[in-house]
C-alpha cells in the first residue's frame, strides 16, 4: 500500500482500557502513523470534529461505558461521513453488525488480535479514505 508523505498520516484510537490504548498507539507509531486517542466515545466525536480533514482512520472500541462504539459510530458519520473506521469487539461481528447497517468504510477487528492482524486492518482502512 501507498504511504502517505513520510508517514500513513494521523490514525485515532477511541478506546477505554488502558492497556489496549497504549499498546495499539505504539504499534501504530512504530509502523509510521500519527496518534490521537480518546478514552471515551464523546471524546472521540470531539477529536474527530476537531481533526477531521487530516484523519486517515478511527480505531473505535465497540463495547465502551457511556457513549458505546455504535453510538459513536453514528456520531462520527455526522461529522465524517467517509471516514474508515476499524471497530473493534471481542463479540462476532455479526452479533452486532446487523445494529449499524452496512457502511462500505466500515472495518472489523476481532479483539484479541495481533499486530500483524492491527497493523493490515488499519493500513487498509488508512487506504480508503478518499
Amino acid at each position: 500500500m501507498a504511504e502517505i508523505g513520510n508517514a500513513w498520516g494521523l490514525i485515532l484510537i477511541v478506546e477505554d482500557e488502558p492497556q489496549l490504548r497504549r499498546f495499539a498507539a505504539q504499534v501504530l507509531r512504530r509502523i509510521g502513523f500519527e496518534v490521537l486517542v480518546a478514552m471515551e466515545g464523546s471524546d472521540g466525536v470531539r477529536l474527530v470534529r476537531e481533526h477531521r480533514d487530516e484523519l486517515r482512520a478511527v480505531i473505535l472500541d465497540h463495547q465502551m461505558p457511556g457513549m458505546d462504539g455504535p453510538a459513536t459510530f453514528q456520531e462520527i458519520r455526522c461529522e465524517a461521513p467517509r471516514l474508515p473506521v476499524v471497530m473493534m469487539s471481542g463479540a462476532p461481528q455479526d452479533e452486532w453488525a446487523a445494529n449499524i447497517g452496512p457502511d462500505p468504510a466500515l472495518l472489523f477487528l476481532q479483539k484479541p488480535f495481533t499486530v500483524p492482524e492491527l497493523q493490515q486492518t488499519v493500513e487498509r482502512a488508512a487506504a480508503m479514505k478518499p
